[in-house]
């Protein structure tokens, strides 16, 4: 089993998900028309801190001036008032909750704005500092190979997790951070022959070397033992992360989902608790291996 500790802060005490979210948007697309903090600022005729503040969910932006902003980089009109339908009120302020049945209101986000929103939830998991992701059914981005990525974006039903070619144009100018990243591999995904045997196994060779890969800033892959259900088994792709300073729990089923509160909390400790009983690095490269050698005898047969 994996002897790393994952004593990470508490999920509860967080900002409001679609804040943080929000914030990353007004970032990437700021970046992505080639304006400065400064020369955003001015535009709008407010402090290029102010402008900061609002990036990173430091603070409220009052509906005005997220419209304005919204208008400045190009957003279509209806993507504008589906934002302010869906942000909390400038003077909201999350409550003190005790237990998962009593959460804040806007806790929980379900962007349902199409591909919009999946370019949203590629922003965000680039923009994340740190990472605690299950991978269920399909290994996440950033471990795929092109064929196995191509695999993936064809199946039916499945999330827009990476950007494509049908993705809004300011997504492919978002720039990865260095992110300290832990992917959580279910066991049962090693059988899956997404792509076809072939693909399969290519894409758990490609895995593999990640695992042992000495580089600081590859992935941490470790399989997860099907040995019992966890909180956060029916939340699609469920993940913890880091946002500029804020946790959050995401998830990619139909529409991406984002939450903070006492729930996220359980999903949050769930993973953390997944992680430590994950198997080792060379027992995980074991169990690899030996399902990439399966998926090469399939191909052969």
């Amino acid at each position: 089993m994996s002897t790393e500790a994952f004593s990470l802060p508490s999920v509860t005490s967080g900002q409001a998900p679609a804040r943080i979210v929000v914030g990353v948007y007004l970032r990437s697309l700021r970046k992505s028309q080639g304006m400065t903090l400064p020369g955003a600022a001015r535009a709008l005729a407010v402090t290029k801190s102010a402008l900061s503040r609002w990036e990173h969910a430091q603070s409220p932006i009052d509906p005005r001036t997220l419209r304005l902003l919204l208008h400045l980089y190009g957003v279509a009109p209806q993507h504008i008032r589906y934002l302010l339908s869906q942000t909390p009120p400038q003077r909201h302020t999350r409550g003190k909750t005790a237990g998962i049945g009593e959460h804040d209101p806007f806790d929980q986000w379900p962007d349902a704005a199409c591909l919009e929103a999946w370019a949203r939830y590629v922003a965000v998991m680039h923009t994340a500092g740190e990472v605690l992701q299950y991978a269920p059914v399909r290994f996440p981005p950033g471990v795929r190979t092109e064929a196995y990525s191509r695999a993936v974006l064809d199946q039916v039903w499945s999330p827009q997790d990476e950007p494509g070619a049908q993705m809004p144009g300011w997504v492919h100018t978002v720039t990865k951070v260095a992110t300290r990243r832990t992917v959580l591999v279910d066991e049962a995904l090693l059988q899956r022959p997404i792509g076809g045997p072939e693909v399969a196994a290519a894409q758990l060779r490609h895995v593999l070397r990640l695992v042992r890969s000495p580089q600081a800033d590859a992935p941490r892959i470790l399989v997860l033992p099907v040995v019992r259900a966890y909180a956060f088994a029916d939340l699609p792709d469920a993940a913890e992360v880091t946002v500029h300073g804020h946790r959050m729990v995401t998830g990619a089923g139909l529409t991406p989902f984002y939450g903070t509160g006492p729930a996220a909390d359980v999903i949050a400790t769930g993973l953390r608790d997944a992680a430590a009983r994950a198997c080792g690095q060379e027992e995980s490269c074991a169990r690899i291996e030996r399902a990439a050698d399966a998926m090469d005898r399939r191909t052969a047969s």
